[in-house]
Order: structure tokens, then sequence, then C-alpha cells
């Protein structure tokens, strides 16, 4: 493969900083802050930690970026995949030529050892005027080589939803929209079924499991721990788990447990009715899901009544390696509150990422969004927390490292603040890239 030369235009010089966002000992700290972009919308997909202390970040631009006489535009490709070593240095960046994704596609990235799976839709099957979508995983390592490549997909348009890795080797979970073999499971349905497959290293599909359903679903999230799958995501109508089956008549959201062999183990859902939905969920050492979402209404889960609010307000839940709700809770914010994102850090202390909309003053009652990262100990006990100070800033993802560090990615226009510095956007959207601790 031919290197590529860096994609992003750096905005401002690199802030190596230790104060905190805010005031006070209960503050994040900055270790790490960069801005890039250019001059469109620019938006970051997802981030992730490479175990040694660099990251993998996902992009996409709707304009044009020069570095250092290199020109990356948005009709060659949207998608790029950057790796940022130890030293805070990017040090290469590779396109995504995906030639059936929008600006609405969905791509997510999962770190492992020292590569990076990328996964996402990409140009499948063509039917008359309509050409469908299938799903690709590929794998990259630091040197810039690609070690797997794969694209699959059933006879009618697939939805890719979420990976992540299993060692070496990753689980993907989305949508077929028709037949499909997985490895040795085959889908027969030529209806739309929820699907997870395990692929290997080298990107060769293993096996897989399904559930069929009626409405809609879309998934958000998916973990494997000790060989085990847990899988989530929203839906509305009804989805067949194995010999479990969950129904709603509003937005609800689902967390699916299968088993080392790819079989339905335990499912579970909110009590009816209410309206939630889900932002993701990470799994516990210990086999326990941890999860965050939003919801409208009444919201109970088991024995555990969170709250009920005609606005959508942020909770915070926790399922056994059982699949029964052990606790939950609704994180106070302000008003019209929505869950971004969830992550645990290896000392297991849980990260949400939210915004909020806050009126700015008595005589101007119009809404500010704000973008807030919550830290809370296992018993969801608040640890720190941190507002983001930028016009219609909002976090996308977060990536907790080896040492209890946070990376965290989002985007932004105008004006960004970290501590007393500032950083100023070019037009349009632009990225932010931060390490917290």
């Amino acid at each position: 493969m031919r290197p590529i030369a860096l994609l992003f235009l750096l905005l401002t010089s690199v802030l190596m900083v230790s104060a905190p966002f805010c005031e006070g000992e209960d503050a994040y700290e900055v270790v790490f802050a960069d801005s890039l972009g250019a001059r469109s919308f620019d938006r970051p997909h997802d981030i992730a930690a490479d175990g040694a202390g660099g990251m993998w970040l996902l992009v996409d631009t709707d304009g044009k970026m020069s570095v250092a006489g290199n020109q990356l535009h948005h009709k060659i490709s949207r998608w790029n995949l950057a790796w940022m070593n130890a030293e805070h240095k990017w040090v290469w960046a590779e396109k995504l030529r995906s030639e059936c994704a929008d600006e609405y596609s969905r791509f997510a990235l999962a770190a492992t050892g020292d590569s990076c799976w990328v996964a996402g839709p990409d140009k499948g099957r063509k039917h008359g005027d309509i050409i469908y979508d299938d799903i690709h995983v590929g794998r990259y390592d630091k040197k810039h080589a690609r070690k797997a490549n794969r694209k699959f997909g059933a006879t009618g348009g697939d939805k890719f939803g979420a990976v992540c890795a299993d060692g070496d080797s990753c689980v993907v979970a989305g949508m077929l929209a028709g037949r499909c073999s997985l490895g040795d499971h085959r889908v027969s349905k030529t209806e739309p079924t929820l699907f997870v497959a395990r692929l290997d290293s080298e990107g060769k599909l293993l096996t897989g499991a399904h559930a069929g359903f009626e409405g809609s679903v879309e998934v958000k999230a998916v973990c494997a721990s000790y060989g085990a799958v847990t899988v989530a995501g929203t839906f509305e109508g009804s989805v067949e788990f194995g010999e479990s089956k969950l129904s709603t008549k509003s937005r609800s959201f689902f967390v699916a447990r299968l088993t080392k062999d790819m079989k339905w183990q335990w499912v579970a859902s909110p009590e009816p009715p209410g309206a939630a939905s889900l932002a993701g969920c990470a799994v516990t050492a210990t086999g326990a899901t941890v999860l965050s979402g939003t919801y409208e209404g009444a919201l109970t889960l088991g024995k555990h009544f969170v709250g009920s609010t005609p606005n959508s307000e942020v909770f915070v839940a926790t399922l056994t390696p059982a699949g029964k709700w052990r606790n939950a809770k609704q994180i106070d914010g302000l008003v019209l509150n929505n869950a971004q994102d969830i992550c645990l850090d290896s000392n297991g202390d849980i990260h949400i990422a939210m915004t909020v909309n806050s009126s700015k003053s008595a005589r101007n009652p119009n809404f500010r969004r704000e973008s807030r990262i919550v830290k809370l100990s296992a018993n969801y006990e608040e640890i720190k927390r941190v507002s983001l100070a930028a016009d219609d800033a909002e976090v996308v993802a977060l990536s907790p490292t080896a040492d209890g560090a946070l990376w965290v990615t989002g985007e932004y226009r105008g004006e960004f603040k970290v501590t007393d510095k500032s950083i100023y956007g070019r037009g349009g959207t632009d990225i932010f890239v931060l390490l917290i601790r």
C-alpha cells in the first residue's frame, strides 16, 4: 500500500497544559489538546486509544484539506483514518474509499494491540437503479499496512451498527436486509434482521447470530468479554432474540447477551410505557454491563424507578452478568439532556458524554447547548465533571487509555476554550481532540 501523507490541517499549535477546564478539585485536567479541519463541515466518527499512549481517529470532511502540498477533497473520499503516536504527533492517515456512504453513514473503530479495526458501509449489489449497501470491515496496523479487508452483505440494503475487538479478531453488529451467510451461520430470512458476526484476525467470517424484528432497529454498541458478546441498541416494534421477544409501541432500547457459541442467553429492556434510547454500553471485568441513554416520560428498569419527566433526561444503569437490573440513576443536568457516549476506564469508573441545554438568562430565554462529560464511580457517585466552553460543541466519542486517562473527540463551531487558551474554527464545523484525566 502506498503511504499517504497526513490529511489534516492543524489549525493551532498543540496545547500542552495541566490546568483544569474549570476551577476546583473535581474537574478533569487537560493533558493534550488539538484542533483540525477544513473550511467546511468536518466531523469525527470515532476515536480509539491504541494502548501505548497514542490513538486512532476516524473523521469525515465535506470540503478540502491541504497539508504540505497534499490535498484531500471530499469527492475522492470523505472518510479518513489517522494514527497519532505517544508523542502526540500525527504519523499517517488513510483514505477510506467507501463509494456508497453519505453524510448520514456511520463508521466505527476498535483498537487491538498494534492495529485497529475499521467498519462501516460500502458499495454493494445493484438492483435496477438502486445500489444497496454492504458492510466493510478492515484492519490497519501502525506501520500503515492493511492486515484485513472483508466486505459482506445480504441480498438487500444492509446497515452497519457497531464493531468491537476480541483479541486480534473482531465482532460486528448491524442489520441485514435478506439472506446471508455469516461463516457457519446462515441467515435465511428475506426480511430485515439484526445480526452479530465474528471475524478472525484476517477478516474471515467465522460464525454469527441473528434476531428477527418488525418495525425498526438500530444497533448502538457491541462488546466482547471472555468470549461472550453483548449487543445493545434502540428499537420500535418487536424483536425476537431466540425464545425471548420484546415489544413496544414507543421508542425503547434492548441489551442482549450471546454465549461463546453465539447462542442468545438473555435480553433486557425497560418496562413500558415511556420512551427511551441508548447511547452505548460497556462491559466490566466481572461481566456486568453498564449503559447510558436518554428517556422521556417514566423509566423503570426492573425494580428500579429512574424517574418521570416531560423533557429528555440522561440515565445510567447496570445489568448483572446474568442480565438482571442491578441499579439505575438519572444524571442531573439542566433541561433537554441527551447522552452521547459512555466508557469505562482502567479503574472501573464510568465516563458519560452528554449534551445539555440551558437558558442563557431570564431576559434571553433562548436555549444554549452545552456539552458535558461526567465521571462516576461504579456506585454512580460523581467524581468529576467538565463543561466544554464552545459554541455548539458536541462530544462524539470517548476512549479510555491504559493509565486511566480519556481520549475525547467531537465537533464545534467558532471558539473552543481550553483553560485560558482558545482554539478558533475556520467556518462550518471543526474537530477537537482532547486527552484528559
